[in-house]
């Protein structure tokens, strides 16, 4: 099944899937937010106003249907969610369909300032810093429940992500 990567919003998920396809002889790499954007945009607007026209309920009802479908892809897929995703689907829904969940663990402050430019993509930073603390620590209780937590150095292929889950 597709191994999936969670972790708060300016942790580096779309960064470490750019990485993995950049040194991947194989798989497919799919960031969710992007894959949600292009299935429901409307003309040019961003992500952040497709959030805003839709609202987030919707948002989250969009994410969580195409994770279920995306768990049915092969073992050479490779998923980043949403840094909320893991509240439509729990970290023992992952495992319960053998899907390995990977958290790329990132401290808040660095998160935050990767993101804090970042309004119209990412319309939580409207919410200040201290909602998002907040938001970050109950999340992250859930991103633990991970296969496998990564910090630093980040594998640079598929293969070499495959090998670490087998450890």
């Amino acid at each position: 099944m597709a191994i999936f990567i969670c972790g708060f919003m300016g942790c580096g998920k779309s960064t470490f899937l750019k990485e993995l396809e950049r040194n991947s002889s194989k798989g497919e790499l799919i960031d969710l937010d992007d894959l949600i954007y292009e299935t429901y945009k409307e003309d040019d607007e961003s992500l952040g106003h497709l959030i805003e026209r839709e609202g987030f309920a919707q948002f989250r009802i969009y994410e969580a249907q195409l994770i279920r479908i995306l768990m049915k892809r092969g073992n050479d897929t490779v998923v980043a969610l949403g840094g909320g995703a893991m509240g439509q689907i729990s970290a023992s829904q992952f495992l319960e369909n053998n899907c390995p969940l990977v958290f790329l663990d990132i401290d808040f402050e660095t998160c935050w300032r990767r993101v804090i430019s970042d309004a119209t993509r990412r319309p939580l930073v409207l919410e200040g810093k201290k909602s998002n603390k907040k938001r970050f620590e109950m999340r992250r209780c859930e991103y633990q429940k991970s296969a496998l937590t990564l910090k630093g150095v980040l594998p640079s292929s598929i293969e070499e992500l495959q090998r670490k889950l087998l450890q």
